[in-house]
């Protein structure tokens, strides 16, 4: 991997994703960075859908992740990205264990950034590709979630008025006719 000395944003980023559980069951390992680029893989045995085919689903996570992390080699330290947009195509249905994501910056402005990302299988054959728009967070915000305390790379936002705490029953007008089909 490269040198994390050259990317200081990306250093805490990439410390979360270890106590993420999604990405720890997922299998997923950032493999390189450099200047605007990431490069990932996935592996994992349990990604098989019911009819044995992996879904797009955890592809997109790896590929939207891969994009996340190119874009953190851009921005300074004490800055973060929140996806706005994921977008992804399957090209072929494949029932691989390894997958590897390559993703790549198009636009970075200041408070915006867009990728783009492929999916290879063991084959090293294209089997995705999709997009990522996401907001670059101020680096004013991001120190003050991170003061929060969290281990994760995620805002504490303020509480909810006591009043709002309480859950409410919303009737639609239209649930009777669902209760025909029970």
């Amino acid at each position: 991997m490269s040198s994390s000395n050259s990317y200081p944003g990306l250093d805490h980023y990439l410390q979360t994703l270890h106590h993420v559980p999604y990405y720890q069951y997922l299998g997923i390992e950032i493999r390189r960075y450099k200047r605007g680029e990431a490069s990932a893989r996935m592996r994992s045995n349990n990604l098989a859908g019911p009819l044995g085919v992996v879904d797009e689903g955890p592809l997109l996570t790896l590929g939207s992740l891969t994009t996340q992390v190119a874009v953190m080699t851009l921005l300074g330290a004490g800055r973060s990205v929140i996806s706005l947009e994921q977008r992804i195509s399957l090209l072929r249905p494949t029932r691989a264990n390894s997958f590897i994501a390559k993703a790549k910056v198009d636009h970075l402005r200041v408070r915006m950034a867009q990728g783009h990302f492929r999916i290879y299988d063991e084959e090293r054959e294209v089997i995705a590709s999709g997009s990522l728009i996401a907001h670059v967070l101020p680096r004013e915000q991001v120190s003050e979630w991170h003061k929060s305390g969290t281990d994760w790379a995620i805002p504490s936002f303020p509480a909810v008025p006591e009043e709002d705490t309480d859950p409410k029953v919303v009737t639609l007008p239209f649930s009777s006719h669902f209760d025909d089909l029970k």
